[in-house]
């Protein structure tokens, strides 16, 4: 069988409660299960890290490692793990796994810290109120989406549903980065100047901002345009001594009306993804 990269538009987020288990679905997904599989990793492995002791690859299980994001106020820490199962759809279960549609389907677990006397100490943390964060799972699954385009399951979009709650997403983040702010910065610079004009570098505040930047080569008929805003932020996930950082990249999108007016319209998610990859290679030296 030849496989089909045509992907499914992302349907409305879909809640499952049966006997109190929730998890986040996607459409039906038909294309090769191992390139799936893959995107699925590399989406997750920008937010989390994946605990390899607990994943179970050839059954299309994943589980990460407890992410902490620690606070100084009461309640606000937390952390959070996100656990996914690639399936394929019930009637398709005695197929071969090449004629196989699978469905993705993810859930975040978030705790929040009640320590109040040392609130910025993981180990002395005291976890409570375990919940489902729906709102990182959506992002999430929007990661995944980008992430399969990347991989070349193309056409592949958030449905008019998810665009709202979508937008909620503060941006596209790369992996943890073990190197100095200096190295990391010098990076940044370097790639984003390849995409945009610089409007804004603030070198001491790890902040990048473009101006507004046309799409397309003629501004006589263009009419979208992007803007770029890159942060330098401290990782709270890794434990150790050396300093670890991530990029946090946002696209922000404007499009022309006919009013001649320009309107917001969401966010360059897949210009995000592209950004966030070339930083990450050009820090690692990859």
């Amino acid at each position: 069988m030849r496989y089909s990269t045509r992907l499914v538009v992302l349907a409305a987020l879909t809640l499952t409660l049966a006997g109190c288990v929730h998890w986040t679905r996607s459409e039906p997904v038909i294309a090769e299960r191992r390139k799936l599989w893959q995107a699925l990793r590399d989406a997750v492995a920008r937010e989390y890290e994946i605990d390899d002791a607990k994943t179970e690859w050839d059954d299309g299980y994943l589980i990460s490692k407890w992410r902490y994001d620690l606070a100084v106020n009461y309640l606000e820490g937390y952390r959070s793990r996100v656990e996914i199962e690639l399936e394929p759809l019930e009637e398709d279960q005695d197929k071969p796994v090449a004629d196989r549609r699978w469905t993705v389907k993810l859930r975040v677990f978030k705790e929040e810290n009640e320590n109040v006397d040392q609130p910025l100490l993981k180990e002395a943390a005291e976890w409570g109120r375990n919940v489902y964060w729906e709102d990182k799972e959506l992002m999430l699954m929007q990661q995944i989406v980008i992430s399969f385009a990347n991989y070349g399951i193309s056409d592949y979009a958030l449905s008019e549903a998810h665009k709202p709650l979508a937008a909620n997403a503060a941006a596209t983040r790369t992996r943890p980065l073990a190197r100095t702010r200096s190295e990391i910065w010098k990076s940044l610079v370097k790639v984003c100047n390849s995409y945009y004009e610089p409007k804004a570098t603030h070198e001491k505040a790890g902040k990048y901002e473009s101006g507004w930047q046309l799409r397309g080569t003629d501004p006589e008929v263009a009419d979208i345009r992007t803007r770029l805003t890159v942060r330098i932020l401290p990782d709270t996930t890794t434990d150790g001594q050396v300093p670890v950082y991530r990029i946090e990249v946002r696209i922000d999108q404007q499009s022309l009306g006919r009013d001649k007016q320009w309107s917001d319209d969401g966010r360059d998610t897949v210009g995000e993804a592209a950004i966030t990859e070339k930083i990450e290679q050009d820090t690692l030296g990859g």
